[in-house]
């Protein structure tokens, strides 16, 4: 799902509105922003302590925002650094590692180091694998385990089918389907711990990280901007952010989360710093067949997009957390969702779309972090 990211003064009036809603991209190709309003999933208002005076004098920070493609979105940062030169640095620093993640965890790349362990699949002994695969791969196991299969990252054959699906506007058929759902089992990744190695047991496994690897590679990217001395961050990963240090003179970074039409205004707002928050849902992406409305998102153990309006928005420690709870949190439905969410010590909102009633779920923590609407928040296409 998408963004709206709003740099907001501190009356509340924002300085620019910039449209962030799209699909997935091609493979390192660009596309422009569509203009239309509210179509987004979060909304992100970065505030400035002033409005910033044409010339700022070296002793006020600087606000940077640069945008590239990566894993099939389009990925943006905004820093507030002391010189344009040193955020120019850092978040050229922080895109690199963006590409060199896209580069190893793609499913879309026949060369990147994951299609180059499923091609090998199925390995007799574990096989020895890089620090970035391993520690997304046992975070994805992680989950899996926990929500019992509702996130499972070796769904990989049933994504290829409903991609193609979506491309013919027309349902997979059942006997590819089924023979896809046999090759789905998050159990078939064994994790050697110690050595870090992993051990894909069974011929055909495909793995799919796309529910995790942008949060993973929002939080990596986080942590070199840091490294560079550029704590006060966003990275918007086109369906969750990563936050560091807040925006000069605020307390936090304000998000608006939407409800669950496009046109929808954000139906909550909520401020943090030094976390990550993602949503999933199928406001962007779904299949409509003889009015079925068919989500992006699957449910492993069916092999099927969801059917029921449902979005589920998480604030946890970590990107790649926050990423793979989402997509977990939508399969599983509130009341199982929640309590995965507080396994993980995370906070969730899950919204349900019951004809024209919105019906929200939230977890008990969810609510420390929530805000009043910003005073004037943008209206109407930009």
């Amino acid at each position: 799902m998408g963004m709206k990211i709003v740099s907001a003064r501190r009356d509340g009036r924002p300085d620019a509105v910039l449209d962030g809603c799209r699909g997935p991209l091609a493979p390192n190709s660009a596309r422009r922003p569509r203009r239309a309003a509210w179509k987004a999933a979060l909304c992100l208002a970065g505030a400035m302590a002033v409005p910033a005076p044409a010339r700022p004098s070296r002793a006020e920070p600087v606000r940077v925002e640069r945008s590239e493609p990566h894993m099939g979105t389009l990925f943006r940062i905004v820093v507030h650094a002391d010189s344009e030169r040193d955020a120019e640095r850092a978040v050229a620093a922080a895109f690199a590692r963006i590409a060199d993640l896209d580069e190893r965890l793609s499913d879309y790349r026949a060369d990147s180091e994951l299609m180059r362990l499923c091609d090998a699949a199925p390995h007799a002994e574990p096989v020895e694998v890089s620090r970035d695969l391993w520690e997304v791969l046992d975070q994805a196991g992680t989950v899996s385990v926990a929500s019992e299969g509702a996130f499972d990252p070796t769904v990989g054959q049933l994504t290829k089918l409903w991609r193609r699906a979506r491309r013919q506007h027309a349902l997979p058929d059942s006997r590819l389907l089924a023979d896809a759902l046999r090759h789905v089992d998050y159990r078939q990744v064994e994790r050697d711990a110690v050595n870090h190695r992993i051990r894909l047991a069974r011929p055909g496994v495909r793995l799919d990280l796309g529910g995790i690897a942008k949060g993973f590679a929002a939080e990596r990217a986080c942590a070199a901007l840091k490294e560079r001395g550029v704590p006060r961050a966003s990275i918007d990963a086109g369906g969750g952010l990563t936050v560091g240090d807040p925006p000069p003179g605020e307390t936090g970074w304000t998000i608006g989360i939407a409800g669950m039409r496009r046109e929808d205004r954000p139906v909550r707002f909520v401020r943090i710093a030094n976390r990550s928050i993602a949503t999933s849902g199928d406001l962007s992406q779904f299949l409509d067949i003889d009015g079925v409305r068919y989500s992006h998102i699957l449910d492993p153990r069916t092999g099927i997009g969801l059917t029921r309006r449902i979005s589920a928005t998480v604030i946890a420690r970590d990107g790649g957390l926050a990423d793979a709870l989402a997509t977990a949190l939508c399969v599983l439905g509130p009341e199982k969702g929640v309590a995965l969410a507080r396994r993980f010590d995370a906070d969730c909102l899950i919204l349900r779309l019951d004809g024209e009633s919105l019906r929200p779920t939230a977890s008990p923590g969810f609510s420390k972090w929530e805000i009043e609407a910003p005073a004037r928040w943008p209206t109407g296409d930009r």
